[in-house]
């Protein structure tokens, strides 16, 4: 019974090392992107030719002469009386009785 327990914590002790070292690989991996991303990315702040996305927020938006822009239907805005709504029945609430 005892060989059985010392085989599987060796097995465990076994995978556990694989798996750290695994680990530690892709953690190099990864610390070598990052190192990368943040040389491009002064290489790209430094290059003026290169567009970016920085501005007035307000510069960005569009004119909109009314209040209402085009395609939004605001909910508020509905005219529909309680007479003009159905209920679950088909039915007009004043119908009802």
């Amino acid at each position: 019974m005892a060989d059985t327990g010392e085989g599987q914590i060796k097995e465990a002790e076994e995978e556990m090392s694989t798996t750290a070292d695994e680990l530690a690989e892709r953690s190099d991996q990864l610390e070598e992107r990052i190192e990368s991303t943040k040389q491009d990315w002064a290489r790209v702040q430094a290059d003026d030719s290169v567009p970016t996305a920085a501005g007035d927020w307000e510069e960005s938006e569009p004119d909109v002469e009314s209040d209402d822009p085009a395609g939004f239907d605001d909910p508020e805005n509905v005219d529909l009386d309680d007479d003009d709504l159905e209920d679950d029945d088909g039915y007009a609430d004043d119908d009802e009785e």
